[in-house]
């Protein structure tokens, strides 16, 4: 019971000391007002793989200044980074939180923070996504060739076939260290929109030496679950 207390403690202690880290405001000119956060939702539990878009707005003078940020694992201090597939985005009324694909990492407590000279506001949200049962599996993954033999100059396909990959799994291409990943050459997929099985590719148009080597791809399922396989170019 003490170490439940201490922990409990340390955790208040934590969160307290992000509250007293907001900027204090500057002083106040006459007209101003606090910012004040639109009343909404609190706790939201999206399926995994699916799209969840989170609004906040606020009213204030001046107009307030909208972020969002998430608490960390370890404490109540914000992460400095936002996980993969989550996005802010400024509309007309405030400005959203974007998750693109809803994934196991996704769960947490965000904030939405609204300020301005006046002072500050915040909007506390929980995202929970639903696990599937454990019934689930890895996804299966096949390649069409281990080894993929092409001349220089032609086009290198690589493709993948898969199972047990529902909508919104994440195909994750890793190249040899020497290839640029915004080189226009390449093409490929990273997502599949259909349930239960797909096809993933990539390919290099106009193949030369460079390109040569070991590649992998990790498919990804929404619920964690994750299948690599690897293959070589060899150039001729």
């Amino acid at each position: 019971m003490c170490f439940l207390w201490l922990f409990g403690l340390l955790s208040l202690t934590g969160f307290l000391s992000f509250i007293d880290s907001t900027p204090l405001p500057r002083q106040r000119a006459p007209g101003d007002a606090l910012p004040i956060i639109a009343a909404g939702r609190h706790i939201f539990k999206p399926q995994l793989g699916s799209r969840l878009v989170i609004d906040c707005s606020a009213t204030g003078n001046p107009n307030p200044v909208l972020s969002w940020t998430k608490r960390g694992e370890e404490s109540p201090q914000p992460v400095l980074k936002m996980p993969q597939f989550v996005t802010q985005k400024k509309t007309a009324k405030g400005l959203e939180l974007v998750f693109s694909n809803i994934s196991r990492e996704h769960d947490g407590v965000y904030y939405c923070v609204a300020s301005n000279r006046a002072g500050y506001d915040r909007k506390i949200v929980f995202v929970r996504p639903l696990i599937p049962s454990p019934r689930s599996q890895s996804p299966m993954v096949s390649l069409l060739q281990h080894r993929v033999t092409v001349n220089s100059g032609d086009t290198a396909v690589i493709l993948i076939f898969t199972k047990n990959t529902p909508k919104g799994t994440s195909v994750i291409w890793n190249l040899p260290q020497q290839f640029n990943t915004n080189d226009r050459r390449l093409g490929k997929n990273e997502f599949f929109n259909k349930n239960l099985e797909g096809t993933g590719y990539m390919y290099i148009k106009s193949v030369t030496a460079r390109d040569a080597g070991a590649y992998r791809c990790t498919v990804r399922t929404p619920d964690g679950l994750s299948t690599t396989v690897k293959f070589t170019v060899r150039v001729e």
